[in-house]
């Protein structure tokens, strides 16, 4: 193995462990995530009940880390391919498929099932909170729920 494609495999392989460990942050979405700086702070409490529930999805921002990770793999790839004149080519072209299939990747990743959940508060007022969905957390319409709101202004529902 030739020391460029060496140096370009050792490349690639610190930029998709950099992706895999900024992966690991979850943001605080759901009705019972909270992010440091959320826990042992005073919420206000209100209360209501669901008028209804829709289903939604929560698109996180992309970094751009799936398009180079996938563009540096491509290109790696396409100057394994490609030889002689045609190497520049094969190594554009990887380079150009790659970061497109590793944008797209990322953002089916950063991608997640939510509820809107509208809710009619005791003093009549309503709101609608999008939250994401967590396994075995059931809303219904008719519910009553408490509406939790952070001092940063984040609302979230919960029964």
């Amino acid at each position: 193995m030739n020391t460029t494609l060496v140096s370009r495999l050792s490349v690639l392989s610190v930029i998709g462990l950099g992706l895999l460990t900024s992966g690991c942050q979850t943001p605080a979405q759901s009705g019972t995530v909270y992010t440091p700086e959320q826990a042992q702070q005073s919420m206000v409490v209100l209360r209501g009940t669901i008028v209804s529930v829709d289903a939604a999805t929560i698109q996180g921002a992309e970094s751009g880390a799936g398009a180079v990770i996938g563009a540096v793999a491509g290109g790696v790839l396409g100057s394994v391919v490609g030889g002689g004149d045609g190497q520049t080519a094969a190594e554009v072209g990887g380079a150009l498929a790659g970061g497109a299939v590793g944008s797209t990747l990322e953002n089916r990743r950063k991608r997640s099932n939510a509820w809107t959940i509208e809710v009619k508060l005791t003093d009549g007022s309503e709101l609608s909170v999008v939250q994401a969905q967590e396994k075995g957390v059931v809303f219904s319409p008719g519910q009553s729920v408490k509406v939790l709101q952070s001092n940063d202004g984040t609302m979230r529902v919960t029964h």
